[in-house]
């Protein structure tokens, strides 16, 4: 089941890194902020999604815990971060204004070079993955205490 999930959304990570690579030029030119288009096209947001189907899917079942998971998670949030790397460093290449850039000047100013930048997601992928395992956590106990499959005891009559 996770490893499926977790495959499925590693794959579907390939087109929104594409599109994040390419959008920033469709969109500005139709007035739309670079802060809110970043979002359009965001792994974060799919990872934000995986959070919640690979820990809520695991909660929902006893045979699968919680270490499981996160070990799915962190192979999934790893292939996004090397696909967020590979977008900062191919536009700096290509010499493209995209999105992997960050749509905000704060990015440019504290990350003057791509290789500054893809080396501040290595060190950032770190403490982000302990913040999404401990929120995992969360969606795994909360996914646990209210599966009827999880607690029999509950949902036979007396």
């Amino acid at each position: 089941m996770l490893a499926g999930r977790t495959i499925v959304l590693g794959t579907v990570a390939i087109p929104i890194a594409m599109l994040r690579f390419f959008m920033q030029g469709w969109l500005e030119p139709h007035g739309i902020a670079p802060g809110v288009g970043s979002h359009f096209a965001s792994l974060w947001v799919l990872l934000l999604i995986a959070l919640f189907l690979l820990f809520g899917g695991a909660g929902r079942r006893m045979e699968i815990g919680y270490w499981n998971a996160a070990r799915w998670f962190f192979a999934l949030a790893a292939w996004c971060e090397i696909l967020v790397i590979l977008g900062i460093l191919m536009s700096d290449k290509l010499g493209r204004e995209t999105y992997f850039q960050g749509p905000w000047e704060s990015v440019k100013h504290n990350f003057p070079t791509a290789r500054e930048h893809a080396i501040g997601h290595v060190q950032g992928f770190w403490f982000r993955l302990v913040f999404e395992l401990i929120l995992g956590f969360l969606v795994f106990k909360v996914a646990r205490r209210f599966c009827s499959k999880c607690h029999p005891a509950a949902t036979t009559p007396p």
